[in-house]
């Protein structure tokens, strides 16, 4: 089988601000993955309330979620790690994927990754995917107005 890549394949910069947010590229994503990979720096609950309803969609509807943060400078905001933790005991546990969640202890080593990894997946094989690369962590200001820099990669294929 051939695999023909489509011209939806594209770089693309997000820069932030209020007219390119990063939030409803990051929505759309999980709105459109079973697979979800986060690793942030930090998480901020004006961030994560931002994302809570759509990574609890994505995860009623079975997608794999997986999200690493850490307490580096520690930014990270104890409420949010809360909401974030309580999330797997909201979901309906019937329909649900539990999402994995890891808190990187930086004892004063830095981590400061902030990746976003969406996919979406037939028979095992990624037919179209995601990635944002940049400065965005999750937080109100990272997600709707600030000036960021975030790539994204994006790969639409189609086996034929």
């Amino acid at each position: 089988m051939n695999e023909k890549v489509f011209p939806e394949d594209f770089s693309q910069l997000v820069t932030g601000d209020k007219d390119d947010p990063l939030l409803p590229h990051i929505i759309h994503a999980i709105n459109n993955a079973d697979k979800i990979d986060l690793a942030v720096s930090f998480i901020r609950i004006s961030g994560f309330r931002k994302l809570k309803s759509a990574l609890q969609d994505a995860a009623e509807r079975g997608a794999k979620i997986r999200i690493i943060t850490g307490d580096y400078l520690k930014v990270t905001e104890p409420t949010a790690l809360v909401q974030l933790l309580n999330l797997s005991q909201e979901l309906n546990s019937e329909t649900s994927e539990k999402p994995e969640i890891r808190i990187f202890e930086s004892n004063a080593q830095s981590f400061h990754s902030k990746v976003y990894i969406f996919t979406k997946t037939k028979i095992s094989e990624i037919i179209e995917g995601s990635i944002f690369i940049g400065s965005n962590n999750i937080s109100n200001s990272a997600l709707t107005d600030g000036i960021e820099y975030q790539d994204r990669f994006s790969r639409k294929s189609e086996k034929i």
